[in-house]
């Protein structure tokens, strides 16, 4: 088995952008949407997420003079980075789908990824093994052949980039919490799923600005109810002062008329 060698400095801006990418989908785009759509239910926002997921990143990557490849998948359609340069490929997946992927039994034809792996990564072996899902359940999981994935992942690549060219390829993995990305690393994973190494990318996701200006309008609404108690306080007292003087003075008025009665 070969060593993984990725030089994470030659590939940052690249991958600062796609976490950028993925942040405005999962945030800024969903806010979008409710503001849009005013269905009473939205099935199809995890469809929608993914899309806005694959628009950014392919109209965000390639204007920084990276590819980024639509392939289809029958009636689905992904996005693969291509950094021809580092000899990289890329594509981004949510931790809970990654973990689906490899437990589903009985396909009838692999998942793009697990292709992609057989190819690409072939040669990688994880540190720390764990009993795979077709060592478990052996009669329950279907076994591809080499001819298959090569076959599976020509028709992804369309002639893009070949089999035998030196790619490695990662895998970008978030969490969100509602409209917020919670983790983010990038993994390198072994055919079978395994990890061979990982990174965080936590630090590349930069403030939400609509967060920041909510909560400055936030603090400034605060603000002026603090300011508008403050002179409703100071209006009150005026009327107080007032109401005294013209009482003072009405007495003063009665106590002079009455001496020059008398």
């Amino acid at each position: 088995m070969k060593t993984l060698r990725i030089n994470l400095e030659k590939i940052e801006p690249m991958l600062s952008t796609i976490v950028w990418s993925l942040d405005k989908a999962v945030g800024q785009d969903i806010r979008e949407y409710y503001d849009i759509v005013d269905t009473v239910t939205h099935n199809a926002l995890p469809q929608y997420r993914n899309d806005r997921i694959n628009t950014n990143i392919k109209r965000f990557v390639e204007s920084a003079g990276v590819e980024a490849k639509v392939f289809n998948r029958a009636a689905w359609e992904g996005v693969i980075v291509i950094d021809r340069q580092s000899k990289i490929t890329l594509t981004v997946c949510s931790k809970i789908t990654l973990d689906r992927i490899p437990r589903k039994k009985n396909r009838k034809w692999p998942h793009y990824l697990q292709t992609i792996l057989h190819i690409l990564n072939a040669d990688l072996e994880a540190p720390v093994k764990q009993m795979s899902m077709q060592e478990l359940y052996g009669d329950e999981f279907t076994i591809f052949t080499p001819e298959e994935y090569k076959e599976d992942f020509d028709s992804i690549m369309n002639d893009e980039i070949n089999y035998d060219d030196g790619y490695r390829h990662g895998v970008v993995v978030y969490t969100r919490e509602g409209l917020h990305i919670s983790s983010v690393q990038l993994k390198f994973l072994d055919p079978d799923f395994d990890t061979v190494k990982e990174y965080s990318l936590i630090e590349m996701l930069r403030p939400d600005f609509s967060d920041l200006t909510e909560n400055e309008y936030e603090n400034q609404n605060d603000h002026a109810k603090t300011s508008l108690v403050s002179l409703k306080e100071k209006t009150k007292k005026s009327r107080i002062k007032e109401t005294d003087r013209k009482k003072t003075l009405a007495q003063l008025k009665t106590e002079e008329e009455g001496s020059m009665q008398a």
